[in-house]
């Protein structure tokens, strides 16, 4: 088995903050790849994936306006994504203070309320 290293969609993720958060490189162990193009194979599928680009951007803007983790940003972002950036009237549902607040700011209706 090949280790291969690829760009990860989701690599804000483990950024703490708006000044840390960029793309990075990550290695994953792919079993059964073996070939030379399989890391620019997976590489491009990954950039393919319908929506990424508009999360990770939406989630940039997240963290500009609201004191949210990474992770937490890149959640709400799908949620904008999901909600086709109407989010009035559809519900996320956590626990998180930060996130809560962020969604009801958004304009999500948070259960439970924060």
């Amino acid at each position: 088995m090949k280790s291969i290293a690829v760009i990860s969609a989701l690599a804000l993720a483990s950024m703490a903050s708006v000044g840390e958060a960029a793309e990075r490189s990550v290695t994953l162990d792919v079993p059964g790849m073996y070939c030379e193009m399989c890391p620019v194979t997976v590489s491009k599928a990954l950039k393919k994936v319908n929506g990424v680009e508009r999360v990770k951007a939406s989630a940039r803007r997240l963290l500009r306006l609201h004191p949210l983790r990474a992770a937490d940003a890149l959640q709400l972002g799908a949620a904008l994504a999901w909600a086709d950036g109407a989010p009035e009237g559809l519900i996320v549902h956590t626990f998180d203070r930060r996130l809560a607040a962020a969604a009801e700011r958004e304009g999500f209706r948070v259960i439970p309320s924060p």
